[in-house]
């Protein structure tokens, strides 16, 4: 039971603390304008990922590996993609679906399938503990 109350008046404490540290001011007082030129966006495609089972891949994270600065891009479907630095050739580097790696990336919903990855420090460093090391968080059928 105390530990209980601790944690709920921490929490309210808390919170009472930063509404207490917010002000109100409006840091634009001043609306701005709308017309022409006062917000643009200029999308440029990059790369296209290719297709899975006929559908779009699910582009979810895009990381450059530190020591050769290569450019990986993760689908949610289990594949990671070896991308150049114009976004021009697409690789597949790796498939989670192989047989040979034992794991079922479960993907049926739309936020499930292979969420995120992380190259080693020393990923390109032949020789090196961490060498060829990445580490993965995927949803599994398993």
């Amino acid at each position: 039971m105390t530990k209980t109350l601790t944690l709920v008046t921490g929490a309210a404490l808390l919170c009472a603390c930063s509404a207490s540290a917010q002000t109100t001011a409006d840091p634009f007082p001043t609306p701005i304008p709308a017309a022409d030129g006062s917000i643009s966006v200029n999308i440029v495609e990059f790369a296209t990922l290719p297709d899975f089972d006929g559908q779009p891949a699910r582009m979810m994270l895009m990381v450059r590996e530190p020591g050769t600065g290569d450019l990986f891009v993760s689908d949610m479907n289990g594949l990671l993609f070896g991308v150049t630095d114009d976004g021009q050739t697409v690789t597949t580097y790796l498939d989670l679906n192989e047989s040979r790696w034992d794991v079922r990336v479960q993907r049926s919903a739309n936020e499930q399938g292979f969420q995120s990855f992380a190259f080693h420090p020393q990923f390109s460093q032949s020789g090196e503990a961490g060498f060829g090391k990445f580490y993965t968080y995927v949803d599994t059928s398993t």
